[in-house]
């Protein structure tokens, strides 16, 4: 049962990231999704703070994890359906990435 609550919240992450023109691997595991960002960003961070500041929703830069996570996002799974499903809603009402 848990596996499921935790599948779902994945799927609501990937469609998260599709909102953002990220690129992610399906079969990843665990309670974190990561994904590339899109061209025209120079880091996560510079995409974390556009979605922050046009959507109020915060997403954590790879970045704070090592250069090598400069390039990525990285959304956690700890979140409820509800909290995903009202940060999609902020995305697609601030418009696009």
């Amino acid at each position: 049962q848990l596996n499921g609550i935790y599948q779902e919240r994945k799927q609501l992450a990937f469609q998260l990231m599709d909102r953002l023109d990220c690129r992610y691997e399906t079969n990843q595991s665990g309670l974190f999704v990561w994904a590339k960002i899109p061209q025209g960003y120079a880091s996560g961070y510079e995409l974390s703070d556009a979605v922050l500041d046009r959507a109020g929703v915060f997403i954590t830069p790879g970045g704070i994890f090592g250069n090598a996570g400069d390039t990525y996002i990285r959304v956690s799974l700890c979140a409820n359906a509800d909290t995903f499903g009202e940060a999609i809603a902020r995305l697609d009402a601030s418009g696009h990435y």
